[in-house]
């Protein structure tokens, strides 16, 4: 049997599966698994409890980064920190519209830079930011524009570039070399969408805006806020600058350590355990699909126990896994936003899903290798 007729019988297999159980209303996850097992039965390898097992963990370590991140940035957020940067920004340049533009936007750009998720800086900055957008006389539907484009510039921003990540660990390439790529066109675009859109903007109005804007709690400071940043970026440069006499940590350890200075920091006593757990339900349903890389694990196995010479014709349905996750997590973004403007545009959402499906789909297109 030829590696296309065989490929083209699992797929079909799984697909079918996948129909039965959406038809019997199970949740995409469910349905996704059962694919996957139907796709082993289908391949001749059964039910192989070891890949099942490694295709469940193969994202592990990107949860464990947006988990740890994500609590990093609620623990911020819960001091008030994040309140009192923004409140000393305004204050100190709410004269001056486009230097305001600017470091609204990098501040925009950081909670999804560091935890991959847009959604997370719609949570974290998102209201206090279309507060202070609000009262320069621009129209709410821009506001929400603005917010938006930011975010989803801050998803694709590093270190932690999720889709990048889900991309690279698709195709089996290291996750490095980014950083620059990514930060300069997503930090250029945010503060490119700022001007653009609030070209028409009038100078804040400071009292009203510093008046429903909260106010930050007594004996918070700079230290306060940019320490647990320090110590992130110092243990993440030092395992670099001397790999043989300091540990690499990875970054949800690094994460976790910097939520620890921010929760000792903290001048109000926050209430960790129901941070963290509402802070894992929420990460729970950006990563509802992580278990689903189970069909596309076993898939790369199944093609070998056929006798194929290659596996890459189901890499784009790996991939087209991945770009599920990436469009809910998105998407969430928006939706929060909206906040009763009417649908901006969108369309545009249905083009770049199109077309990145489109583009995932070539890889499913069957390709001759010789071993």
């Amino acid at each position: 049997m030829s590696m296309t007729t065989s490929a083209a019988i699992i797929l079909a297999v799984m697909v079918a599966a996948y129909i039965i159980a959406k038809i019997l209303k199970l949740s995409t996850e469910l349905s996704m698994f059962a694919a996957a097992l139907a796709g082993g039965v289908a391949g001749g390898a059964g039910l192989p409890a070891r890949h099942i097992v490694e295709g469940a963990f193969t994202y592990l370590d990107i949860s464990l980064i947006f988990i740890t991140a994500t609590l990093f940035m609620n623990l911020l957020k819960e001091s008030g920190g994040v309140v009192f940067v923004i409140r000393r920004i305004l204050v100190r340049f709410h004269n001056h519209k486009f230097l305001l533009f600017a470091m609204l936007a990098v501040l925009m750009i950081i909670p999804g830079a560091l935890t991959g998720a847009g959604s997370v800086t719609v949570l974290i900055v998102g209201g206090l930011v279309a507060t202070v957008l609000n009262y320069m006389g621009l129209s709410k539907p821009k506001v929400a524009a603005m917010i938006f484009i930011c975010a989803g510039m801050s998803a694709a921003a590093p270190p932690v570039s999720l889709w990048a990540m889900l991309t690279a660990a698709g195709v089996n390439m290291p996750y490095v070399g980014f950083f620059l790529p990514l930060m300069i066109p997503c930090l250029l675009l945010a503060v490119a969408t700022m001007f653009i859109l609030g070209w028409k903007a009038k100078p804040a109005d400071l009292e009203l805006a510093l008046r429903e804007l909260p106010e930050a709690p007594a004996g918070m400071n700079w230290f306060k806020v940019a320490l647990p940043f320090l110590v992130f970026f110092l243990l993440l440069v030092a395992g670099r600058i001397w790999p043989f006499a300091f540990p690499i940590m990875g970054l949800p350890l690094l994460f976790a350590c910097a939520a620890v200075f921010t929760l000792v920091l903290s001048p109000i006593k926050i209430a960790f355990w129901e941070t963290a757990r509402q802070n894992l339900l929420i990460a729970a349903k950006r990563l509802q699909n992580h278990p689903c890389i189970v069909a596309w694990d076993l898939s790369n196995e199944w093609l070998w126990y056929l006798g194929d010479s290659s596996s890459d014709p189901l890499l784009g349905a790996k991939r087209l896994m991945s770009l599920t996750e990436t469009i809910n997590r998105e998407y969430l973004g928006w939706d929060l936003i909206q906040d009763g403007y009417g649908s901006i545009r969108r369309f545009r959402r249905l083009f770049r899903s199109a077309a990145r499906l489109a583009l995932s789909l070539d890889m499913l297109l069957p390709r001759s290798y010789s071993r």
